[in-house]
Order: structure tokens, then C-alpha cells, then sequence
């Protein structure tokens, strides 16, 4: 009703909702499922612009806009037990099905080899296979897994696929509901 009320025109956005409504933080929330932190909006607004949409976008619209602008052959969500939330791109000669199910045993084995070799755990993991460099992450709830479209992506590719895993996990962790 607060909304309804408030309302004398259309809200140029979703932030001016909470405050000409007179919205509580957890009202805008149940309402939007955003956070109405002002670091939660920037960071949003970040990642957005990085893939080059708007929020009003699908998980699948926005993986398929991020492959695309980051140059990746081939990027998939799936969930830490095996499950492919989303895909876009082509994998070359790996199958999506096996890659989606393996990845969990694949990361755990990794894991496990660091903590007995008292290496520092890590998120991120690159595997060459063939020509293809896959890159694995640990986004949160969710395993972030991309194709490289060069074989040997540089420090810089690596560096910004950290950051931008970090972004996912923060994402989707607000808004995506499994």
C-alpha cells in the first residue's frame, strides 16, 4: 500500500522506491530481494556494467551477455553437487553434462591435495585440457566455469575472472533462488 500511495509517477528506480515509499530495509527487500545498502547498489551496478545489462535481466540472458563481453568460449553456473544451473557457449569436444558432474569431485581432489601439502586453499582453478583452458571457481553456492577462448589466458584474464567470481557469488547470492 506504502507504494501505491507514494506513488505520483513512475519510480525512475528501484533505489527511489525505497525512499518515496518510506519503505523499511526489510520491506524493500521482501519487495525487490536487494539489499538496500548503498554498497550493495554500487556493486550491482558494477557488475552490470561489466556485462552490459540492466537488472531487469535473466540469469541466462546476463551469463550469455558476460561470455560475450569477457571473451569466454563457453561459461556455466552449476551447483556444488553437480546440478547445471545455466550455460552459454559451445565446450568444443567436452561434453556439458560430464564437465557439470565431474566438477565437484575434480574440485574436491584439488582441495584435498592442498590442505595435505599445507598449500593455501584457493577458489579459482585452471585445467589445460587439449587447447582449452577451463577455469573453475567457487562463486558462493555455485561454481562459476568458464572456457577460455584463448589457450593460455595472462595474469590479467585470471585476475579479473577472480573479481569477477567474487561479483557472481555476491550476486547471486542475493538474488538467484535454487
Amino acid at each position: 500500500k506504502k507504494v501505491l500511495y507514494a506513488r505520483s509517477e513512475p519510480y525512475p528506480s528501484l533505489e527511489s522506491l525505497k525512499h518515496q515509499a518510506g519503505l523499511s530495509d526489510k520491506e524493500y527487500h521482501t519487495l525487490t530481494g536487494l539489499s538496500p545498502k548503498e554498497y550493495h547498489i554500487q556493486k550491482e551496478t558494477y557488475l552490470f556494467s561489466i556485462a552490459g545489462e540492466t537488472k531487469d535481466t535473466t540469469v541466462n540472458t546476463f551469463i550469455k551477455k558476460l561470455k560475450d563481453k569477457c571473451e569466454f568460449d563457453f561459461v556455466m553456473l552449476s551447483t556444488l553437487d553437480g546440478l547445471n544451473i545455466t550455460d552459454c557457449g559451445t565446450t568444443n569436444s567436452i561434453d556439458k553434462e560430464e564437465l557439470t558432474a565431474y566438477i565437484p569431485k575434480l574440485i574436491s581432489t584439488k582441495k584435498e591435495f592442498l590442505e595435505n601439502t599445507n598449500i593455501r586453499q584457493a577458489d579459482d582453478f585452471s585445467f589445460y585440457l587439449g587447447d582449452s583452458c577451463l577455469s573453475v571457481s567457487i562463486a558462493g553456492n555455485v561454481y562459476f566455469t568458464c572456457i577460455h577462448s584463448s589457450p593460455w589466458p595472462n595474469t590479467n584474464q585470471l585476475k579479473f575472472l577472480h573479481s569477477l567470481r567474487d561479483l557472481v557469488a555476491w550476486y547471486f547470492s542475493y538474488r538467484l533462488v535454487l
